[in-house]
């Protein structure tokens, strides 16, 4: 299995991890902390080989699209807008994408090492 991420996820968790609305190790993390661990995320990435996928100017009209049909939040439109210009498949535990036709969800709890 192939799996790439999208530069605006890691925009949506450094906003949220800035915010305090996810912790590290425990509390709001500061700028050196959120340094560190987005350096460790890269880290992963690397080493599992997911990589960074671009959007296209197609996803902003698609999202804008999405969200007025399905009532979707600004990220979710936008991960649903890729994930049906490329008709890939969206990994995520949201169920909000089981309701947009043409999108085809896998819940992460699902995977496994084998895969």
């Amino acid at each position: 299995m192939n799996i790439c991420v999208i530069p605006l996820s890691l925009l949506e968790l450094e906003l949220l991890i800035r915010s305090g609305d996810i912790l590290i190790d425990g509390k709001k993390a500061s700028e050196q902390e959120t340094k560190l661990w987005f350096d460790n995320l890269c880290i992963a990435l690397k080493q599992y080989g997911i990589i960074l996928e671009s959007i296209e100017c197609e996803d902003f009209v698609i999202s804008a699209l999405l969200r007025s049909e399905h009532n979707l939040s600004f990220f979710d439109s936008y991960y649903a807008a890729y994930v049906k210009r490329t008709k890939s498949r969206i990994i995520s535990m949201d169920k909000v994408y089981d309701r947009i036709s043409g999108i085809e969800r896998t819940d992460p709890r699902s995977l496994t090492e084998d895969q």
